[in-house]
């Protein structure tokens, strides 16, 4: 029997995490911005204190590179607080318990979730790397033959255009790897590959919205953002003129400053979990609605005696 599958439950599943842990969502948010920050802080501090002669001094500008390879620990660390996170998510939609600090916890659902990342990009970039040796030799042939430069690169970036579609598939088809290989405790990948079979356009469906949705999500809130930090201005600006003049360098600028932070900080953070959510709560719920479907291949077929 076919398995069917409803996107609609999938974001309502996804949505109701949302509602259900309100706080963890916020709590969530402010891990992947607060802590990925503080690496990024020396350089901005150093560039404000060192501007006037960054760009005439080499030996300033080697600095600042220094300082940006330390900037870009803020990225690993965004990634190693993402892993415990989406364990959280995976097990909530899953019903499979919660850790005691905001759904965090060590466990195997985290490795779980980190080999599984950790192959699919892998997989990802060994794949990108033969498409693109391809796409060059192809390129080398045609323009080789042809005798026209412009023919060999019109050729390789056929190609590798052509090879986006297969890679979409896969990447639609491998989309439940990581739920799967989180509840059966395991590297699922016959299972996740299994359940997607013949579910392709729902699924991509469903990567397209939860992309067009935390998009949505993202631009509404910087409109929001854009409108909040321009009234807190015209606030400042007015107060500053009656009370302290006309001259903005002796306005005091702080309590607004403290005032936007605080009204921004924790819908900043809320909007950053939700997108979390988004991420891997579709493809959370879709696992256990095509579940099934690999349990009925897997069960043995029992022929009636005579």
């Amino acid at each position: 029997m076919r398995v069917q599958y409803d996107i609609g439950k999938v974001f309502a599943d996804s949505f109701a995490l949302v509602r259900a842990r309100p706080w963890w969502v916020v709590a969530w948010g402010a891990l992947l911005i607060v802590l990925p920050t503080i690496p990024v802080i020396p350089m901005f501090v150093w560039i404000a204190g060192n501007f006037e002669v960054l760009v005439d001094n080499p030996e300033a500008m080697n600095e600042m590179i220094g300082l940006n390879m330390l900037a870009n620990l803020s990225s690993i660390l965004q990634f190693v607080l993402l892993i415990p996170i989406i364990g959280a998510i995976v097990r909530l939609v899953l019903d499979k318990g919660t850790g005691r600090f905001i759904g965090l916890r060590a466990s195997m659902d985290e490795l779980w979730v980190f080999v599984t990342y950790i192959a699919l990009v892998l997989g990802f970039c060994v794949v990108a790397m033969v498409v693109g040796m391809i796409a060059v030799l192809v390129g080398v042939i045609v323009g080789y033959s042809s005798g026209t430069e412009a023919a060999g690169v019109g050729a390789g970036i056929f190609v590798a255009l052509l090879a986006v579609l297969p890679l979409i598939w896969a990447g639609v088809r491998l989309c439940l790897l990581i739920p799967a290989s989180v509840d059966l405790n395991t590297f699922a990948l016959v299972p996740a590959w299994k359940a997607s079979k013949g579910h392709f356009w729902p699924l991509l469906g469903t990567v397209f919205l939860s992309v067009l949705i935390a998009l949505a999500i993202s631009i509404v809130w910087m409109i929001v953002l854009m409108v909040v930090i321009i009234l807190l201005g015209l606030i400042g600006g007015a107060t500053g003129m009656v009370n302290m003049g006309a001259d903005p360098s002796q306005w005091n600028w702080v309590p607004f400053a403290i005032i936007g932070g605080v009204l921004l900080a924790v819908p900043t953070f809320f909007m950053q979990g939700v997108n979390s959510v988004l991420s891997i709560a579709p493809y959370t719920s879709a696992w256990r609605q095509l579940k099934p479907s690999v349990e009925q291949q897997a069960a043995p077929v029992v022929t009636p005696e005579l």
